[in-house]
């Protein structure tokens, strides 16, 4: 269904780096703050962010944030460089993953079997339509949530206007796998490093997109240079 006819260009930034991304850990929605690494990472995508603006003469409409810390304060850091206020959204959190969270893969590959004694963690990441996350949400859930609150902020933006939507490698994924492949079956195997830019330009509603770039992150190669 399309609301109106515009084009809006989405700028999704994964968040920066957490301690648990560092450790290999499934966060999930558990709240886990940024590290220093993530903060310096942070401040490189928002610097990225404005010399693209700055060259097109304009900042974005918007910056939307998921409500979990990590995500929030990589949007106040962007928001400072842009001097745009970010507004929080309640559904753009990341995938509620139950027992998982805080674990890391090899400990789920020991941990939780099917009846015929088979790592569930390894079928959830080959497909995720099949599994549910033991006490947390399925994709079709995510998608559902993620979809509903991107079609609202897309409906309150006009033509050309450039959005910036900082949120979680789960949210990017189930968006990228509909548009891309048209089934959420890969969405967990698509990556998303670290403050990674993805760009959308959406013409009217959100599967009517054209994907311009995806997990973009040589904005942390300027960053490295200057660690070494």
């Amino acid at each position: 269904m399309r609301y109106h006819a515009c084009i809006v260009r989405i700028y999704f930034v994964r968040h920066g780096e957490t301690s648990y991304n560092k450790e290999g850990r499934l966060q999930g929605d558990r709240d886990i703050p940024l590290s220093e690494t993530g903060k310096a990472q942070s401040k490189a995508v928002a610097e990225r962010l404005w010399e693209e603006f700055d060259r097109v003469g304009e900042k974005p409409a918007a910056i939307y944030t998921s409500l979990l810390s990590r995500s929030l304060d990589t949007a106040k850091i962007i928001g400072e460089e842009l001097q745009v206020s970010p507004s929080p959204v309640q559904g753009l959190q990341e995938m509620d993953l139950g027992e998982w969270e805080g674990k890391t893969p090899s400990e789920l590959k020991d941990s939780y079997f099917d009846v015929q004694n088979r790592p569930l963690f390894l079928q959830w990441k080959e497909d995720p339509t099949e599994i549910r996350v033991p006490g947390g949400e399925s994709i079709q859930d995510v998608e559902k949530r993620v979809t509903s609150s991107l079609e609202q902020i897309i409906t309150l933006h006009g033509s050309t206007d450039n959005v910036v939507i900082v949120t979680h490698c789960g949210p990017i994924s189930v968006v990228l796998a509909g548009l891309l492949n048209g089934s959420l079956k890969d969405a967990a195997k698509i990556k998303q490093d670290s403050t990674s830019v993805t760009v959308l330009e959406v013409d009217g509603d959100l599967y009517h997109s054209r994907v311009l770039s995806v997990n973009d992150s040589s904005h942390l190669e300027r960053l490295k240079s200057r660690e070494s």
